[in-house]
């Protein structure tokens, strides 16, 4: 999610805080993690779409099979730790490491686009 759509990235933020903060115990997911060259860890979480069992108003997004969640954790050389969380929408309900294998694929592509020659 980008910030081009702030309504539907908003709703999707509010939904994980609220439901990370009961350790997602009443959702249908799929979990996993990594760890890279021992300075990030990534926490990929993959949720079945809440909009299927939405009201007829919310259906407009039918085709979201699944909402993901992807916090990541990175250890600096000078001690110090940051934090960044990401959330996808999804045509497929993913096992959790395939949804983690697309998200970095989708990174490395983004990447691309930052690169001169």
């Amino acid at each position: 999610m980008k910030d081009n759509q702030p309504t539907l990235k908003a709703a999707i933020e509010t939904y994980f805080q609220e439901h990370l903060n009961r350790d997602l115990e009443d959702l249908r997911y799929r979990f996993y993690e990594t760890r890279d060259e021992a300075t990030a860890a990534r926490t990929n979480a993959a949720i079945i779409s809440p909009s299927r069992q939405a009201t007829s108003s919310q259906r407009r997004l039918a085709w979201v099979k699944a909402i993901g969640y992807t916090l990541r954790v990175t250890q600096h050389a000078d001690g110090t730790e940051t934090d960044e969380v990401r959330y996808y929408i999804c045509t497929r309900y993913l096992s959790g490491k395939r949804f983690a294998e697309a998200v970095r694929n989708h990174w490395s592509i983004e990447s691309m686009h930052w690169c001169w020659t």
